[in-house]
């Protein structure tokens, strides 16, 4: 009996690692809301970033057990329409994954509103997915506070995911901004073999260093702590664990 218990957990763990690099979202500690060029002068936009993470966070999860990734994006904008190309490759880990991503924004009252699309390829497993997402955020809640909610549908598992994120920024000068910001992750069947509901909760700091009209330097610091994680009996809480971890990229807008 032993040995049989010994072999279930081996192959639960073991399902673990495959299904953690098979769900992704851009990582990140709060979901990135882009900028439609609709809100400036000119209708037409393009930028190029790259970047490292210590650890490559996604659905509050250490997907490649505390190796990072290193990974680039270039985004065109036209009017109200975001497209990206994103791709990721870890440096010490057999991993690789590529991102391609359609949205469109707009306003409902006060609210700044997306709907998206996202096709995630896995080059070196050979899978693909299929995501879903729609999200909206509002900045003007008293003492300077912002808030958004975003979601997302993955096809592949049949399931969503859920974030809801308070930040507020402060401009300390032309040349340096940061925001602290807070997250929650609640889990719909996006991650369908982890435990259901209230996932995680990240604390951040993120610092924008414009160096000029075209170019800035962009890092963050987060800490993550889980939420009722099971790994023993929900294979894909694996990695949902207590971990600090940190980013820094660069963006050229052309």
């Amino acid at each position: 009996m032993r040995t049989l218990i010994i072999a279930i957990l081996v192959v639960c763990h073991t399902q673990a690692e495959e299904h953690a690099v098979t769900r992704h979202h851009l990582p990140g500690p709060i979901h990135q809301h882009h900028t439609h060029p609709a809100d400036n002068e000119s209708a037409f936009a393009l930028s190029a970033t790259l970047g490292y993470d210590s650890r490559y966070v996604t659905e509050g999860r250490d997907n490649l057990d505390g190796d990072g990734i290193l990974h680039g994006a270039v985004e065109a904008s036209f009017k109200d329409f975001l497209f990206m190309v994103w791709y990721g490759e870890s440096l010490q880990n057999s991993y690789n994954e590529l991102n391609l991503i359609v949205e469109y924004g707009f306003k409902i009252w006060e609210f700044d509103c997306y709907v998206g699309y996202n096709h995630l390829r896995f080059p070196d497993d050979g899978e693909h997915d299929h995501e879903v997402g729609a999200g909206l955020s509002y900045d003007d809640l008293p003492l300077g506070l912002g808030a958004s909610a975003d979601w997302y549908y993955s096809f592949e598992n049949n399931g969503s995911f859920f974030e809801f994120a308070l930040v507020r920024p402060f401009e300390i000068c032309e040349w340096f901004q940061i925001e602290p910001g807070i997250v929650l992750g609640v889990n719909d069947g996006y991650v369908p073999d982890g435990h259901q509901g209230a996932n995680h909760i990240a604390a951040s700091l993120a610092a924008t260093f414009p160096v000029n009209e075209c170019f800035e330097w962009n890092a963050y610091a987060s800490y993550s702590w889980s939420i009722d994680a099971n790994p023993l009996f929900r294979p894909g809480d694996d990695g949902l664990e207590d971990f600090f971890f940190a980013g820094i990229s660069s963006t050229y807008s052309f």
